[in-house]
């Protein structure tokens, strides 16, 4: 794809005017640009935030290195307490600055992440219209207390990317993405699902198993010692998680049930035809779908018996479920 291309125009009194239209560098720059005015938005809307539910106990983590590992809610979520530990030591009860930009900064990443990977096998207005559906969507959840859930669907997005390349490079890519998930929320368990089952079906070389592997056994040995204590568990409900699911095609759809439907039948073909070429030309579809699936089904095995509302309306539960579900429906690269 060149970034050069162009068109002239005869300008006033003959002289040639260049205008650039359509290249994706122009592309590039308007959205860093709407990510830096969307920032700014975010910014300015939760200027009046102050601590606030689990900010309480947040705010009081982080003392000792042990204690960045102790469970959140049941989430794994040490970087989370590590930006809350930042605000303590820098502001106190002062400001809620660290808070506030943290959290901006997770909500505008996942728009822009998911442009800077789509791009790379859609035409750059494809990428956009993608990543549209969260940029500014009803309802939207400004509350900082929900960026360990925006912060692991980011990097489970930069994770997806990674997956697509088969070298040295994104093999650390693929470890360092997937740990950071992981460590901000329950979301990172999912992406690490869907990173095992893309490297079953692409069977890469041994050091993307070890790349993937070890970050999740270590969540594992993790979860077996320390989230026994904080969470509670119910029995899975099919209906419970089909609706989960539904909430996040419909989210990608612009809220609308028609949209829903599309997005659901679109996602429905390619991993027909994707599938009929094979499970390498299939696996990011089937490991991102899977992960919405996960997902969806672990939130109400772990949370829903601790809560009276449905979490399939939980505007960042379906977030995370609609970033998973995008990711399925990108095309992998060539190769």
């Amino acid at each position: 794809m060149s970034d050069t291309t162009s068109q002239v125009h005869e300008g006033p009194r003959g002289s040639d005017v260049v205008l650039e239209v359509g290249t994706t560098r122009s592309w590039d720059v308007a959205v860093g640009l709407g990510a830096a005015v969307l920032l700014v938005f975010h910014m300015h809307a939760s200027r009046d935030f102050w601590f606030v539910f689990d900010d309480w106990s947040l705010i009081l983590r982080g003392d000792s290195i042990g204690d960045l590992f102790e469970p959140h809610n049941g989430h794994l979520s040490t970087l989370i307490i590590l930006v809350f530990r930042v605000q303590s030591l820098l502001f106190g009860l002062d400001s809620y600055f660290v808070i506030r930009l943290f959290g901006a900064v997770s909500l505008v990443a996942i728009p822009t992440f998911l442009y800077v990977v789509a791009r790379r096998t859609l035409p750059p207005p494809l990428a956009v219209l993608l990543a549209l559906p969260f940029v500014m969507p009803a309802n939207i959840d400004l509350f900082p207390t929900a960026m360990n859930h925006y912060a692991a669907a980011a990097f489970a997005i930069l994770l997806a990317g990674s997956l697509q390349r088969d070298d040295r490079r994104s093999d650390g890519f693929v470890a360092l993405w997937l740990s950071l998930s992981l460590l901000s929320a329950g979301g990172g368990v999912a992406a690490g699902v869907a990173a095992g089952v893309h490297t079953l079906c692409r069977r890469p070389g041994l050091r993307r198993w070890v790349a993937v592997v070890v970050p999740g056994l270590t969540w594992l040995l993790w979860w077996s010692t320390q989230s026994s204590a904080d969470t509670s568990e119910e029995s899975l409900d099919f209906a419970d998680i089909a609706r989960g699911v539904w909430a996040s095609f419909e989210f990608i759809g612009m809220r609308t049930l028609i949209g829903g439907l599309l997005v659901a039948a679109g996602l429905v073909v390619l991993l027909v035809l994707r599938g009929r070429h094979g499970l390498r030309a299939a696996a990011s579809s089937i490991a991102w779908t899977t992960a919405a699936v996960v997902w969806w089904s672990a939130l109400h095995y772990s949370r829903g018996s601790g809560l009276q509302a449905d979490l399939s309306e939980v505007f960042r539960y379906q977030v995370v479920g609609a970033v998973f579900l995008v990711l399925a429906i990108l095309p992998a690269r060539p190769g």
